[in-house]
């Protein structure tokens, strides 16, 4: 089985908008005798991932139709694909078995189904302890096979209801503790997070910090796993790093998602999501994007633009003491589900303003906020 490169984003997006997808977080498990497992977070659909073995949340019954992930799947590759969990797994699957078919119009090679048991909170345990141990045989058997990249979607979301807050260290730890254990021919394993689902990719990213700033080692063991092939192996410390991955450029703009506080930001314009009468203490972006600049902000805000701004105009400040020429700030429509259309249209019109005035001024960069609030409650 060969492994597969992950391909290079290619969003599309109506003139000077473009939508972010297929970027990558990234935190590497290395060992003292060989590259080790590198664990990356990767925001984009599953069915996008080119690896050689692609993991699917699925039910017991192999219905592919039935499951947010597996939707996406069977979509991608095809009826095929569901033809071949007929007739490969007529009584379907248990918790702990894997149901292995081909990858089709997939870019991968193999997929690897899963039945996971749902939520209980009287068998917490029992429950995370399976999530790990299907993992771990996900691992194995992708081993066996020959493969040297999978990709996981994030295990037990959605109707699952696992708590959120508990998968990162389980998937993270179960990685780890396989390439501490093993002399893995694997070398990349991706988690990959819908662009959508922001909460997720927030705790993941924090978790991934957390595993940085922390840089634990593992063990030393000399026992081998007679299991897999390869020399005998002392366990691998973990040493993690993390980056944000751009995206290719699209029309000489390159895209780049940053995973942090704005205001650390060092661009030409910071662009500021605020309100109509430009009071920077309200809206948790804005209240950020005054403590760092100080109360000249403010004080601009007030003197140039007395009578606040609309959704469709732009307020221009100096950026003082945060790391940027300008401030651009904002104000934008309230959702509303009568509007959408509009809502999203004006939306579409002030990120193409800030660009264009950008372009005037002659700024080089410019740094987005993600425009979602809970008081905007723009979908995302």
């Amino acid at each position: 089985m060969e492994k597969r490169d992950t391909p290079s984003p290619n969003p599309s997006f109506p003139g000077s908008l473009q939508k972010l997808s297929s970027m990558l977080y990234r935190t590497t498990v290395t060992s003292r005798e060989n590259a080790g497992i590198k664990i990356q977070l990767l925001i984009d659909s599953i069915s996008n991932a080119s690896v050689d073995v692609i993991v699917n949340s699925s039910n017991k019954q192999l219905q592919l139709q039935r499951g947010a992930v597996s939707k996406f799947i069977l979509n991608a590759a095809g009826s095929e694909i569901q033809s071949e969990c007929n007739q490969k797994y007529p009584r379907g699957i248990s918790a702990s078995e894997i149901a292995i078919t081909k990858g089709y119009n997939l870019k991968c090679k193999n997929v690897f189904h899963l039945a996971l048991r749902f939520w209980n909170d009287d068998s917490p345990d029992s429950i995370l302890a399976n999530l790990t141990q299907i993992i771990t045989n996900c691992l194995k058997t992708a081993e066996r096979m020959g493969a040297k990249s999978l990709a996981f979607p994030i295990l037990g979301t959605g109707k699952m209801r696992y708590p959120i807050e508990e998968l990162p260290g389980i998937m993270y730890e179960a990685v780890k503790n396989y390439s501490n254990q093993n002399s893995s021919q694997i070398k990349d394993v991706y988690f990959v997070v819908f662009p959508t689902e922001t909460k997720i990719i927030k705790i993941f990213t924090e978790y991934l910090n957390r595993q940085k700033n922390e840089g634990f080692h593992s063990k030393d063991t000399s026992s081998p796993n007679p299991s897999f092939p390869g020399p005998q192996q002392k366990a691998a410390p973990i040493t993690s790093t993390t980056n944000v991955i751009s995206t290719e450029n699209v029309g000489g703009v390159k895209i780049n998602l940053t995973i942090g506080s704005i205001t650390n930001v060092s661009v030409d314009v910071i662009v500021n999501s605020t309100n109509e009468h430009l009071q920077l203490d309200k809206g948790s972006i804005s209240k950020f994007i005054l403590n760092a600049a100080g109360p000249q902000i403010q004080s601009e805000c007030n003197q140039k633009y007395p009578q606040g701004i609309s959704a469709s105009e732009i307020a221009i400040t100096k950026g003082y003491n945060l790391k940027c020429k300008n401030v651009f700030h904002l104000a934008l429509r309230f959702w509303n589900e009568d509007s959408p259309d509009s809502i999203l249209a004006n939306l579409t019109q002030i990120i193409t303003i800030c660009l264009e005035k950008a372009e005037e001024l002659g700024a080089k960069s410019l740094a987005f906020p993600y425009i979602r609030s809970w008081k905007i409650e723009v979908p995302h």
